[in-house]
């Protein structure tokens, strides 16, 4: 007994006794490390500094010095500010960068042995003249010296400030102020400097230092009482037992905040997957089946964007509320993240058909937080255990298929999965999966309709139309693939990538010839957008007025003010921009005041529907009429028989485009067309 109470007491004092040690060995390891650091830190980042301010004058350099003498409106000189035509030499430039860039613990310097006489004034020091003469051997070295200033510990690094440009040893050699006249490449003009503080992190050691020796001798005071107090050892033990228990209870706590959702309180997408692991274990036991549901808020992403996250959080607080009183006791509610939620029940209480018409129910009633009426919906998928899976991966895929269908065809409501609905979505995925192939494989092809003066009857352009045949469904519409392309955000490469081979193939009709070219509100809406389309008329030599951009109205809702701004930015650079499909969308004259467009394209729709219907004739007439007399160009389409063509001649529309004058035809038989005499125009019938 006496032994193992002596083994406990030296096993107690081991233990302060090494951790003394060990701060005694930090006091010396740590502030150094700390130090040294700041150094490399500072030496790495003056060096970087010194880089940067190289870029600069580089720049400038070439830029703005070299266009200055060319134009000669303007005289690179030392003294450039009493002069109105002057502006700064590239050395005088990062003297006065340097002087408006300093920072309380950083300074940067440019000095040489050999400075113009108006800088004669400027002093080198001890570091200064070392740095010049070790730099002047080793101009790619770095050369530094850490001193004292005013009680401050300054890190100063130089790095040799070479000629690198035939330009700048012809101006130095030739100026008539130059110190010096037979510089070449490669010599050392002058050193830059820079100049750190690394006296916080001086500070910050000697304060660690200071914490370490005060644990040093907490340490030993500890030590010292462990052997005049041992038989307190037992307590201390019971004291770390009583520390890890109230560890384990809040590790504990902590999971259990884990399976929470912290907005709404549910359980999370984390507690949801257990939950139904847990039921797996019994379903394969046979003791029960359940049904697991999906459920996604419709509209609820507008909500969020127009009224803010707070309006936002309240709605879905709001929706949880009432799905977990929908619910009640029949099984849990969890928020799986954002605006989608699960619920798992025991299905030997009421099917989940009804449940699912409840919900759907209970969200449909609006919710009112201030002057916000939110409206919105939920389409929610089923899967049942085991008809639909029998583990979790299996489950919650069948049920979000069976919710995506229900989004598919048009939303609120709910659908319990089938095998039908497995192989439209696996006929779904692989159709994705081959149109973004396509889209990177270049498989799409452009086919071009013709876009005619219906006065002259003369080709003004054509609209680019992209064509997929795909290799075993044969022709894909746009309606079945352009969603899928937006939807994986593809669309910027699909344009470009069109636009292309259309600029490949029509670089050599003649030249008055237009292109026009649709593009989706993600492009409308992307500031980018003009600077990538003027990028491909660059590369292919194809002049910007060729080209005309026509925009859905629809499209403008997004972003109206980066819409505008986008279109101004097009217009700018010689493009022209038609509001399409005008009249089916948010027609307003608002639009046509606001916006910077060159003309509007009357639906087909409309164009189709003449013949039968006197209110679409007066509708297309109207627009026709309202353009002419804001100065807008109209291109009427879906001009399919000479009738329609004889009315809107009459109205004066400028442009036309259908069946009558041609269907889209690809770039050869356009070439082949251009060919022939008749080449300027279309014939009708």
């Amino acid at each position: 007994m006496q032994l193992k109470k002596i083994n406990i007491y030296n096993l107690a004092l081991a233990v302060p006794l090494l951790l003394a040690i060990s701060l005694i060995i930090a006091c010396f390891v740590i502030p150094n490390m700390i130090v040294e650091d700041a150094r490399e830190t500072a030496g790495q980042s003056a060096v970087q500094t010194v880089k940067q301010f190289k870029v600069i004058r580089g720049y400038y350099t070439k830029n703005v010095i070299s266009k200055a003498k060319a134009s000669g409106a303007l005289t690179p000189m030392i003294d450039h500010v009493g002069s109105p035509n002057g502006i700064p030499l590239p050395a005088t430039l990062i003297h006065d960068l340097s002087t408006l860039l300093a920072k309380e613990n950083t300074t940067m310097t440019l000095y040489s042995a050999y400075p113009f006489p108006n800088r004669k004034d400027r002093v080198m020091d001890g570091f200064m003249n070392d740095a010049w003469a070790y730099l002047s051997t080793n101009p790619t070295g770095v050369y530094r010296q850490e001193e004292m200033h005013n009680g401050k510990s300054i890190l100063r690094v130089a790095v040799a400030d070479v000629f690198t440009a035939q330009g700048c040893v012809d101006c130095h050699n030739a100026h008539p102020a130059s110190p010096k006249n037979n510089w070449k490449l490669g010599d050392v003009r002058g050193v830059m400097e820079v100049g750190t503080n690394i006296n916080p992190a001086v500070r910050a050691a000697s304060e660690i230092k200071n914490f370490l020796l005060i644990g040093v001798f907490l340490a030993l005071l500890v030590s010292f009482i462990m052997v005049k107090f041992g038989n307190r050892a037992k307590q201390h033990m019971k004291e770390i037992e009583e520390a890890h228990l109230e560890t384990e209870t809040a590790r504990q706590e902590a999971h259990e905040i884990s399976l929470r959702d912290p907005l709404t309180g549910l359980p999370n997408r984390r507690a949801f997957s257990e939950h139904i692991k847990a039921l797996d274990n019994d379903a394969s036991n046979k003791s029960k089946d359940f049904s697991v549901l999906l459920i996604d808020l419709d509209r609820f992403k507008p909500i969020n964007d127009i009224y803010g996250h707070e309006v936002g959080d309240f709605v879905i607080c709001k929706a949880a509320e009432r799905l977990e009183k929908a619910v009640g006791k029949l099984g849990i509610v969890a928020r799986l993240g954002g605006d989608e939620f699960g619920v798992v029940f025991d299905k030997t209480n009421p099917d989940s058909e009804n449940l699912a018409e409840e919900i759907i129910a209970s969200i449909e009633v609006p919710i009112v937080t201030g002057n916000v009426r939110a409206e919105i919906s939920a389409s929610i998928g089923i899967a049942t255990s085991p008809n639909h899976g029998c583990d979790t991966q299996s489950l919650l895929r069948a049920a979000d298929l069976a919710m995506y269908n229900v989004k598919k065809n048009g939303r609120a409501g709910w659908n319990v999965f089938n095998e039908d609905l497995d192989v439209e979505m696996r006929a779904t995925a692989k159709l994705e999966s081959d149109v973004r192939s396509a889209v990177s494989d270049h498989k799409f092809q452009p086919f071009f309709q013709p876009i005619v003066d219906i006065q002259s009857g003369r080709i003004h352009g054509f609209e680019i139309l992209a064509r997929w045949d795909h290799p075993e469904l044969g022709n894909i519409t746009p309606e079945n693939y352009l969603p899928i392309i937006e939807q994986f955000d593809l669309m910027n490469e699909f344009t470009s990538v069109i636009l292309q081979q259309a600029c490949s193939a029509a670089k050599d009709w003649p030249k008055n010839i237009k292109l026009a070219l649709n593009i989706s509100t993600t492009e409308i809406c992307d500031p980018a957008t003009p600077v990538r389309l003027m990028s491909i008329l660059t590369d292919f030599d194809f002049s910007p007025m060729r080209l005309e951009i026509e925009v859905a109205e629809t499209a403008l809702i997004e972003d109206f003010d980066i819409a505008k701004q986008v279109i101004s930015s097009l217009r700018e650079a010689g493009i022209r921009v038609i509001l399409d499909d005008f009249g089916t969308g948010y027609s307003s004259l608002g639009y046509l005041r606001e916006l910077n467009i060159d003309g509007i394209k009357i639906d087909r729709s409309f164009v189709l529907a003449m013949d039968d219907n006197k209110d679409c004739e007066k509708i297309v007439l109207s627009m026709i009429s309202l353009a002419h007399n804001l100065g807008l160009q109209t291109i009427v389409e879906g001009i399919e028989n000479k009738s329609i063509l004889k009315r809107i001649r009459g109205e004066g529309a400028t442009f036309g485009q259908g069946y009558l004058y041609s269907k889209a035809m690809p770039a050869k038989k356009v070439r082949e067309m251009f060919d022939t005499e008749s080449a300027s125009f279309m014939k009708v019938g």
